[in-house]
């Protein structure tokens, strides 16, 4: 992983690791075919680590980490770091991590791809920021021993963009569906209907070559061949009216680099099978997919993630080894199913040996399918047909410049308006910028170091011997001296550098976690209903009156997670009932501190014999949380207001409750609420010196439905789930208050007073202490010090 800007030391590291006799295997002499880098990004927690074997912090941008101090020696080290993040805002936390990888170009069974890079992002890198140290890499794999030499050379390099690939085969394989319909209406609407369908037409020559298993090469490149031959001619036709430059120029650099790659490959060995569906970074994606998939970790900072990548790195490098191990994909039959992603070579029936391939005849043949299909748009229009040959001898052109110069460079778009769109660049950020390109409240950060009493921090008394040199200063690998205690660099981290992130929502279907949708993604889901909608983009993260959520509550000697309903919000020391607020809202101090207003479902255990398949639904009710003594019950025996800080909202399924009386209720499975409920015990701190008072803040719920209370497999049962065990809990929870008559015992000496007294008596302890006067009475092994001298 790299600290900063990928640097030539990490990529000699990585490269002997994992490209070295004991990572990836290299390939056969035969099947030298080359190699690709695939470039992917994927969300990360916005969290700082320090890493105790560099001895340096994890976690800021790559982009602004210039001229910051990553490693450690001292407490101002760190505070220097906390300046940088929110006063002066000249770095930031990474919240999204760039993925480089090397993999072969094309190979049946050796196509993994081998991550060799890892860095924070905030996503404002440059182009040439981006280029140059790739740049660096590909010089050193090309000098490394165990780079090019062993593993052959790179040829391509594979990017992706932001994609909903399932949703878009499915609408271009929908669109095709439509062919062959009566089309009826107006003459307006047939005219529109078949606009679409040309539309269709031209994306299904680009879509079917990587979707269609029966295809072969040759089929492949002639589908190919029509779509840049359609979508050149629309484009000196219509210009970037028809589609944005940069998807333009992206398919068409995809379709030059097939053909260059087929003739290359027919060169070095005609044998050889070429899989095109290896384009792009498809294959990165399966790594990330076992990066998610190899624990419950819904989603992970940028330490964690260099973990997972190492050991998915690994499993890969079985699957490679031991190919018979791997199952490939589950769905058998990949022939006429829609939205398919992510195919394998197994899973590719055509016929794609290279020598098969006439690679001028294929291209030509597309060039006269994509001339029949505009002559049939456009009917008999003399302009219909286009003599392509003649049209880029007087350009001087080709598909990737038909009118001489590169699509999306400025000299070929600058009398195009419409291209500014596409060229928007997020300019990094320096600490006299106005604006965040993040979009984050200027008061979203408080200054950590001022809020930060580092006098406050629970340390370890050490004797002034330790005291060799009183400035701070490294005590060991793990520890600090601040103010003469020992503190744990890990808290100091923690607390001086916490991450300002937003709050992953606890969803309650497996698909959704692992793409890491986040919180107001989760929760327009619920308000979908059920929608097959996979790609919500909301432009704000908000929290909704009617959102459900769990908290941690007090019901008699247990402590058990609850689920809620929000009702409303309130912010400060306002009293006007708010229905939404932002997210990040619920974890404000002082005046913006938010609390929230809800009520308390009722639970009922479904499949209660299984617990891989318990579920909890709600029946509708709500349950009753402080006593009405026989009176009416009021909104107050049933509504608490807690802080926002401990309010962890939830995104649940809604279903319908029978087929005979539907009704659409909440259904949460077990498995995600166990999850809460150890993330909401984590979050209190429950090792913590303060625990017993922040067990105090916890609502209690003492009202006649508190027997439901911890959630039950069967109503009025002993089977209680959903609360944390009292062996963890390291302090009483149920204490009771003595009047000033009782009499205990005194802490230091044994003799038993009234508890009016114990004041005065044990400052008489004290006051000995202070006047250096031996107290006989004290218990043996205790003594009270003189903290003054």
């Amino acid at each position: 992983m790299s600290i900063g800007i990928p640097s030539t030391a990490e990529f000699d590291t990585n490269i002997t690791s994992f490209l070295g006799p004991k990572g990836r295997e290299a390939p056969n002499l035969s099947q030298h075919a080359g190699q690709v880098i695939v470039i992917d990004g994927v969300a990360i927690e916005e969290a700082i680590w320090f890493d105790f074997k560099c001895a340096c912090l994890l976690g800021i941008c790559h982009e602004h980490s210039k001229g910051i101090k990553m490693s450690v020696d001292d407490l101002h080290d760190i505070k220097n770091v906390a300046n940088a993040l929110y006063t002066e805002e000249t770095c930031h936390h990474g919240k999204d991590a760039t993925v480089l990888g090397l993999a072969p170009i094309t190979s049946a069974n050796n196509y993994h791809v081998t991550p060799l890079v890892l860095s924070p992002s905030c996503k404002s890198e440059k182009g040439d920021g981006l280029a140059e140290w790739i740049r660096r890499f590909i010089e050193h794999y090309h000098q490394h021993p165990y780079g090019e030499k062993v593993h052959g050379p790179i040829y391509t390099l594979a990017t992706d963009d932001k994609q909903n690939v399932p949703k878009a085969v499915n609408l271009i394989q929908s669109l095709m569906d439509l062919r062959g319909l009566n089309i009826s209406g107006t003459q307006s609407e047939r005219e529109h209907i078949r606009s679409i369908l040309f539309i269709s037409d031209v994306l299904s020559h680009f879509l079917l070559p990587f979707i269609k298993v029966k295809m072969s090469l040759s089929e492949q490149l002639r589908h190919l061949s029509a779509y840049s031959h359609l979508i050149t001619a629309l484009y000196w036709r219509h210009g970037l009216e028809f589609m944005t430059s940069a998807l333009l120029a992206d398919s068409q650099a995809i379709m030059k680099n097939i053909i260059f790659t087929t003739a290359r490959l027919q060169l070095m060995d005609p044998n050889m099978s070429y899989y095109i569906l290896f384009e792009g970074t498809d294959h990165l994606e399966n790594v990330f997919s076992h990066v998610r998939t190899q624990d419950h970790a819904r989603n992970f900072d940028i330490q964690q993630l260099s973990y997972k990548l190492s050991i998915a790195t690994e499993i890969d490098a079985i699957f490679q080894r031991h190919p018979d191990l791997n199952r490939g994909h589950l769905r058998r039959n990949l022939v006429n199913t829609l939205g398919v992603d992510h195919i394998n070579p197994k899973s590719w029936l055509g016929n794609v040996r290279v020598r098969d391939v006439n690679i001028q005849l294929e291209y030509l043949a597309g060039r006269a399918e994509a001339n029949k299909l505009l002559l049939k748009h456009f009917h008999s229009n003399i302009s219909a047909t286009v003599n392509f040959n003649a049209r880029f001898s007087e350009k001087g052109g080709d598909h990737l410049r038909p009118n001489g110069e590169y699509i999306g460079s400025r000299g070929a778009n600058s009398q195009d308006d419409s291209e500014e769109e596409d060229s928007v660049v997020i300019e990094p950020l320096s600490g006299n910028t106005d604006s965040d390109p993040r979009d984050e409240d200027e008061n979203n950060f408080e200054d950590a170091h001022t809020t930060i009493n580092t006098d406050d921090f629970n340390g370890l008394d050490i004797q002034d011997k330790d005291l060799l040199n009183p400035p701070a200063h490294k005590s060991n690998a793990h520890y600090l001296i601040v103010d003469n205690k020992k503190q744990y660099i890990l808290t100091l981290v923690s607390s001086l550098l916490g991450a300002d992130r937003e709050r992953k929502a606890l969803i309650t279907t497996w698909p959704l976690r692992a793409q890491g949708i986040t919180l107001e993604q989760a929760l327009q889901k619920n308000q979908l209903l059920n929608s097959s909608g996979d790609d919500l983009d909301v432009a704000e993260s908000k929290i909704k009156a009617g959102d459900l959520g769990v908290i941690l509550a007090h019901v008699g000697d247990q402590i058990c997670l609850v689920v809620i309903e929000a009702l409303n919000f309130r912010q400060g020391t306002l009293k006007t009932n708010l229905a939404v607020v932002d997210v990040k809202s619920l974890d404000a101090n002082g005046a913006k501190a938010t609390t929230v207003a809800f009520q308390v479902l009722r639970l009922v255990a479904q499949n209660e014999d299984s617990l891989d398949k318990l579920t909890w639904w709600w029946p509708q009710d709500y349950i009753q949380v402080l006593d009405s003594n026989g009176k009416p019950v009021l909104q107050c025996h049933l509504v608490i207001r807690i802080s926002g800080k401990r309010f962890h909202p939830l995104s649940p399924e809604i279903i319908y409750s029978s087929a005979d009386e539907p009704l659409l209720i909440w259904s949460l499975n077990h498995h995600d609420l166990e999850w809460a409920l150890a993330q909401a015990w984590s979050d209190l701190d429950s090792h913590s010196d303060n625990i017993a008072e922040t067990i105090k803040s916890l609502p209690e719920i003492l009202g006649p439905d508190s027997n439901k209370l911890p959630y039950q497999l069967l109503e009025n049962s002993d089977h209680l789930m959903l609360y944390v065990p009292k062996e963890d809990i390291h302090v009483p929870l149920q204490t009771v208050k003595l009047s000033g008559e009782d009499r205990r015992p005194c802490h230091l000496c044994g003799q038993i007073f009234r508890i009016n007294d114990m004041r005065n008596h044990v400052g008489m302890h004290i006051l000995k202490a202070h006047q250096d006067v031996i107290d006989l009475s004290l218990l043996g092994g205790l003594e009270v010090r003189n903290l003054l001298f």
